[in-house]
């Protein structure tokens, strides 16, 4: 039996060899394109590149002030400044990593179903830290905030940890020299405990209100404070 095709028979037949031959190509190149993305630091693909520090990207709106302080004000991406850190996930508005100078792993989520109060709190899970003696890593969460110069402050967060985890609560001078104003170190395990720190601002005006982690595992993060001392606590 022979099969003998018309003019417009064999143009449908060349067509559809050219487009399945175009779906070959098309297909590769997606998957090539999947494999540089797997293959490419996290924070290049996921993240945004800022300028060198938070304190240099968000001018606290006035002083004794922190915005977004329940984690209840929406998410964007993680942002970085170095390209020492791999950095994934989404941050709490107004809030930023200061961690990219380290050899950290680290994804940032919200969460909806650990929090303190509201409806989300925000979610840091720290994969891998490599540190020497000479460079010790750490995890810092940071908002730029502008204190009075000789005023006393409190303020701090709730924590919940999946693991017994040391955790510094810090005021502390955004710009070098970073000096601290006030520290508290806290154990904190399973369940939501209030960590405060107390002190008397610089003479620099431009602080972070820091939370620093130095061990991997996960941290939920809720309901931040910043009060100037009155005679009460937050």
């Amino acid at each position: 039996m022979r099969i003998v095709l018309k003019p417009a028979g064999a143009a449908a037949l060349i067509m559809a060899f050219v487009s399945l031959a175009a779906l070959i190509v098309w297909r590769s190149s997606q998957n090539k394109r999947a494999d540089a993305l797997a293959e490419a630091p996290a924070h290049t693909a996921t993240g945004t590149p800022m300028p060198p520090y938070p304190s240099t990207i968000q001018a606290p709106t006035s002083e004794n002030e922190l915005q977004n302080r329940r984690f209840e004000e929406g998410y964007g991406p993680v942002r970085w400044y170095d390209n020492k850190a791999t950095l994934t996930g989404t941050i709490a508005n107004h809030w930023y990593d200061d961690s990219s100078w380290a050899k950290v792993t680290v994804d940032y989520a919200w969460e909806r179903r650990e929090q303190h109060t509201g409806a989300v709190s925000q979610k840091i899970t720290i994969h891998k830290m490599e540190s020497t003696p000479t460079a010790p890593a750490a995890v810092q969460f940071v908002q730029p905030v502008r204190l009075t110069p000789g005023k006393k402050y409190t303020a701090g967060f709730w924590l919940r940890a999946d693991r017994t985890t040391k955790i510094e609560v810090l005021l502390r001078q955004a710009p070098t020299p970073y000096t601290p104003y006030c520290s508290t170190l806290a154990t904190i395990g399973t369940t939501w405990q209030h960590v405060l720190t107390s002190g008397t601002a610089g003479l620099d005006p431009n602080t972070y209100l820091m939370l620093r982690i130095t061990t991997p595992g996960t941290v939920w993060i809720d309901d931040a404070a910043l009060v100037l001392q009155s005679g009460h606590t937050p």
